[in-house]
């Protein structure tokens, strides 16, 4: 079983966390649009001293808190909905269903807030028939 990471102080680091050669502490994470992104720190929690010479401000796991996106009813509407969109036929029969369950009371919100779920369902289903074909 490989050991798990620590930094020069002997303290666990967490997945993402990494400790410079420099001293500093480096938090790289990927945002909702799958962009990467890194926070920089000299400290790792908030109880540690900052290194003399060095300027103060947020531990690398109050910067991790900061990224970290908040998980909200809205976004479990919005995934569920996708869901609808990637596993009905996308008829119009199934796009007045979906209306109807997200509760939107006209249609054109329904085709535009999830018209990008649609075209991923069905550049999907594209893939799925030309491995078909090129099987033949």
């Amino acid at each position: 079983m490989a050991d798990k990471r620590k930094d020069s102080n002997g303290i666990l680091l967490n997945k993402g966390e990494r400790q410079m050669s420099d001293g500093r502490y480096r938090y790289r994470y990927t945002d909702n649009q799958g962009g990467q992104h890194d926070v920089y720190s000299w400290t790792l929690r908030p109880e540690d001293k900052t290194p003399d010479g060095r300027k103060s401000g947020k531990s690398l796991r109050e910067q991790e808190q900061d990224a970290s996106p908040d998980i909200t009813c809205h976004i479990f509407r919005h995934t569920f909905c996708c869901w609808l969109c990637e596993h009905t036929d996308g008829g119009a029969d199934s796009l007045k269903y979906i209306q109807s369950v997200m509760g939107h009371t006209d249609i054109s919100t329904t085709m535009n807030i999830y018209a990008e779920c649609r075209k991923a369902s069905n550049d999907s289903r594209h893939e799925q028939l030309k491995k078909i074909a090129a099987q033949r």
